[in-house]
């Protein structure tokens, strides 16, 4: 009864045209459904938020505590985060509030990056952009690619492209929640987008499909990167499982280049991996 009377005032104050008299009557399932699902939410918020507040008070302790965990597991004898120990301690709470996200879908570690990534897509779709974009997203990162581009013209380094065009934290960030892969001159990773678009859509946020976002804008864009590398980027077709395959080829050839053997095995880089990238902005 107690809950069935929150209901009803909750209804009355946050419905128009609901009044106290008669209420009972008034109450639609749409209405019930509606308070029921604003009821979750901000429930879930007070989760979150007392989750989250948990940890921000323990901020330095915590982010100290797993930068020297990481350093051990991988064995590295360096503090990864010396002196940084509370700004990565709220990296980690804010990453795990994400985590604790499950409404709608399983909010992943990529979720904020894909969702401004959509909103500005949607906008190019719109205003008829998108070719124009690509055309400035690849002149903007010119001045960058050029001293890579000569390295690359006189070593032959192929693998300075591959880690110059995804090595970018911009990059990474978006594509490494749904699997990031490199087998020596290729990566592969599944198209970011879906669990965004189909919430999007059926609240009419976007019209946007990720095998347009594919054609329109990554294909063009990572191929013009390529050009101003001095090399060739191949970039798989769109397909139903939404994995995609971006892999370097020698320019000269048109033929791929054969990833390096090295102590490690077969098809990993032979030169340690550098992580030289866009991030040295």
């Amino acid at each position: 009864m107690r809950n069935a009377f929150l209901t009803t005032t909750l209804i009355t104050l946050l419905v128009p045209g609901v009044s106290g008299a008669g209420t009972d009557a008034a109450v639609t399932a749409d209405e019930a459904r509606f308070v029921a699902v604003m009821q979750q939410m901000d429930a879930a918020s007070k989760r979150l938020a007392a989750t989250e507040g948990s940890l921000l008070e323990r901020q330095g302790e915590i982010g100290g505590a797993v930068g020297r965990l990481l350093a051990a597991e991988a064995g590295i004898s360096a503090d990864l985060v010396v002196g940084r120990e509370a700004e990565f301690g709220r990296a980690l709470a804010n990453l795990v509030r994400t985590f604790q996200m499950q409404s709608t879908y399983a909010h992943r570690a990529n979720d904020a990056l894909a969702k401004r990534d959509l909103e500005w897509l949607q906008y190019l779709k719109d205003k008829n952009l998108i070719e124009d974009a690509v055309r400035h997203d690849i002149a903007i990162k010119t001045p960058l690619f050029l001293r890579r581009a000569e390295w690359i013209s006189r070593t032959g380094d192929l693998g300075m492209a591959l880690d110059s065009i995804t090595d970018a934290t911009c990059f990474r960030d978006m594509v490494v929640a749904d699997g990031f892969e490199r087998t020596g001159l290729q990566i592969s990773y599944l198209s970011p987008y879906k669990e965004v678009l189909d919430a999007g859509r059926k609240r009419g946020m976007f019209t946007l499909t990720e095998q347009e976002i594919h054609e329109r804008f990554t294909t063009p864009t990572l191929q013009g990167y390529g050009k101003v590398l001095g090399v060739e980027v191949e970039v798989s077709p769109w397909n139903a499982d939404r994995r995609i395959t971006v892999r370097i080829v020698s320019a000269a050839t048109g033929q791929s280049a054969a990833p390096a053997t090295t102590a490690n095995g077969p098809g990993e880089s032979a030169a340690p991996y550098r992580g030289t990238s866009l991030s040295t902005l």
